[in-house]
């Protein structure tokens, strides 16, 4: 059970954005994106992966590769029921009852953006680097965070996480988890 990685939550923790941090989130001060030359992708050399959920079968998930990306559902509050389906009317999502998702590229990135629904719960997002260490302090909670890592609205239904690798940094994102009980995915980008 992975329950565990989310333990830190449970405590008191320290402030997401220690100045230590090697992960910087998009907070609206700058307009650098994902794959847009910026200080938010690698000024398009890297490798983009975008993972959407359009080609999958309604229903329940296991296990899939998506664009070279790997994503294994795993339990989370001692649930695990993940589905494909399109809740909102703006395409297939990835639901989470419930459920941790593990993404994983064949290679490392140092940017990434999520697009998510986390009006009927909440999503953790715990990013590692290639060694297996977590490159936040703790968990991001897209919710309770949001005004702090600059969690923005992309239409009436969904909202948007993006952040990079800080300039200089060697550490690189190795994987994702990211868990909820009623939460919704509806694109992961890496580069």
């Amino acid at each position: 059970m992975r329950w565990f990685r989310f333990l830190p939550l449970l405590c008191a923790v320290p402030l997401l954005m220690a100045s230590n941090c090697p992960l910087k989130l998009d907070t609206g001060e700058s307009d650098a994106g994902v794959g847009d030359g910026g200080t938010g992708g690698d000024g398009g050399t890297g490798t983009l992966r975008d993972i959407t959920f359009a080609a999958l079968a309604p229903g329940p998930f296991s296990q899939t590769t998506i664009n070279g990306v790997t994503l294994t559902p795993s339990a989370y509050q001692g649930g695990q029921t993940v589905t494909v389906q399109d809740t909102f009317g703006e395409g297939q999502d990835l639901m989470l009852q419930c459920a941790t998702v593990t993404v994983t590229a064949p290679e490392l990135h140092q940017s990434f953006q999520l697009v998510f629904n986390d009006d009927n719960g909440t999503i953790l997002v715990a990013i590692y680097d290639q060694s297996g260490q977590l490159l936040t302090d703790r968990a991001i909670d897209t919710r309770a965070d949001a005004a702090a890592v600059g969690v923005v609205a992309v239409d009436q239904v969904y909202k948007k996480l993006t952040g990079a690798m800080a300039a200089g940094s060697d550490r690189r994102i190795g994987r994702m988890d990211l868990a909820s009980c009623a939460g919704g995915l509806h694109e992961i980008v890496l580069q």
